[in-house]
């Protein structure tokens, strides 16, 4: 199994979940609205239990294949929280639900998209267990 490809996948998702919990957190800071910070916050936290499960397995993995990788940030989800710091200036509460809700669809699809077969053929069944793990919890939400 190479190492490398494993590592990329894991990496990828990790800075995915960086990437929500930074983002999340600084628009949770600014928001007025109780209903949108207690989501966020829930999101924070399931983000940072997914970034701690897939942060272990990649340094397992890196230690083991002696490799250094860096993922590319996810720019569409920046993007759209780029819009939402417009927003936040206005507090237009129906213009960030719906942001909020189209970058979670868009987090949501690349845990999809790692699960596709070009993926899972270079994932072990541990870490294809622990992404399916982690995309049912993020269903449950």
């Amino acid at each position: 199994m190479e190492y490398k490809i494993q590592i990329q996948i894991l990496n990828s998702l990790l800075e995915l979940n960086n990437d929500r919990i930074i983002i999340y957190t600084m628009v949770r800071n600014e928001i007025i609205y109780h209903d949108l910070k207690k989501t966020l916050t829930s999101c924070i936290q399931k983000s940072l239990l997914f970034k701690e499960q897939l942060k272990d397995e990649r340094n397992r993995l890196v230690s083991q294949a002696k490799v250094n990788y860096k993922a590319k940030p996810n720019q569409e989800f920046f993007n759209i929280w780029l819009e939402i710091n417009e927003c936040l200036s206005l507090q237009k509460h129906r213009r960030i639900n719906s942001l909020f809700n189209a970058s979670e669809n868009i987090f949501e699809s690349t845990y999809t998209n790692t699960l596709k077969e070009d993926n899972l053929k270079h994932l072990s069944l541990k870490h294809k267990n622990l992404i399916l793990k982690q995309k049912e919890l993020l269903k449950a939400s």
